[in-house]
């Protein structure tokens, strides 16, 4: 306490903003889960995966799949995906920090304060014309949501308009102070 303790049904919504629709992003957050999972579940997300329609696709997020595994990154407003996955998973009922950065030419997973996988999109842009809110432990793309649910507790979900550095995810994992 006092995290958000998602059970499967529950979600939390931010709503969304100019400010908040970003072509450059470091999504952040906090997770503990001890759950096995059948298909992908979200974290935290803007814009929802489960469509390839411009305005309906993943502008950032941070989720886990089947095998518990992190995955982070976004979706081109075409569909096309553009995200790492953790190679290991993370359902270990422990605390967990995990941060996705985008500079406008690599995605980059960090868990723990350690890279842990990037790839390079070629300046590929995020979908960030659509409006969905930010959603906490279920899918961005339906209101109600439907799927997707994450089961366990997040914290201190953040995002910034700019990818944060090495040194700067580092020291948000270490509770130290940066600009």
């Amino acid at each position: 306490a006092p995290s958000f303790s998602a059970t499967g049904s529950n979600f939390f919504d931010t709503p969304s903003s100019p400010s908040l629709q970003l072509s450059q992003f470091s999504v952040a957050a906090w997770f503990k889960t001890s759950s096995d999972f059948a298909t992908d579940v979200t974290i935290v997300n803007k814009g929802g995966f489960g469509s390839e329609t411009a305005g309906q696709n993943m502008n950032y997020g941070i989720w886990m799949n089947s095998a518990e595994k992190v995955k982070g990154g976004f979706e081109s407003s075409t569909g096309t995906d553009f995200y790492v996955t953790s190679p290991n998973s993370y359902a270990d009922n422990q605390w967990h920090y995990a941060v996705v950065t985008y500079d406008g030419t690599t995605v980059k997973l960090y868990i723990d304060g350690a890279l842990v996988g990037s790839k390079t999109t070629s300046g590929a842009t995020p979908d960030s014309s659509g409006t969905k809110p930010i959603r906490i432990a279920a899918n961005s793309k339906t209101t109600p949501p439907t799927a997707n649910f994450f089961i366990g507790d997040v914290d201190e979900v953040r995002v910034w308009n700019d990818d944060l550095t090495a040194t700067e995810q580092a020291n948000a994992f270490a509770g130290t102070t940066f600009d």
